[in-house]
């Protein structure tokens, strides 16, 4: 009975698909089922068309900030002495994107970047530090500029640190 329910049920993608999920969407969450599936050895770069390059991808594990479950996002990511930055620019859109809601009200998060799973903890940076980070990731990945200038708001730059 179990095999032929499994047989007949459709897929999380396919569902996604028919119920008009963006292709953004649906990208990222076959990213990260491909990511988890594979123990980060597919799927953890992403080629940018504009830049010709690929850029590295981590997943961020968030706590939902209403509903407590676990989230699972692919962020592009930019290697700093300590840890790691994200932008949590969300493609230039007027709102911030759910997992920076996420993690502002729970810090505590995991990540896995390619085989290495481990706890961080998130801060959001400040004024000059912001304004480096924000310089530092744009040199890394140029989109980033375009998303500033889409939005009337500061894009948020998120350090993640291991525990």
């Amino acid at each position: 009975m179990i095999a032929l329910r499994r047989l007949l049920s459709v897929p999380t993608w396919l569902r996604m698909w028919l119920a008009g999920t963006s292709p953004a969407n649906l990208y990222a969450h076959l990213n990260v089922r491909v990511y988890q599936a594979s123990n980060g050895k597919l799927w953890s770069h992403l080629y940018v068309p504009n830049t010709r390059e690929f850029m590295p991808i981590l997943l961020l594990e968030t706590r939902g900030r209403r509903t407590g479950a676990l989230r699972v996002t692919p962020l592009i990511y930019c290697r700093q002495e300590g840890g790691f930055l994200l932008a949590a620019a969300n493609a230039g859109h007027a709102r911030h994107p759910g997992w920076f809601f996420n993690l502002r009200s729970e810090p505590r998060v995991h990540v896995q970047v390619g085989v290495d799973r481990f706890p961080a903890v998130a801060r959001v940076t400040l004024s000059a530090e912001r304004e480096a980070a924000f310089k530092a990731f744009a040199a890394a990945y140029p989109p980033l500029l375009r998303y500033k200038e889409a939005t009337s708001r500061v894009v948020p730059m998120v350090f993640l640190e291991r525990e």
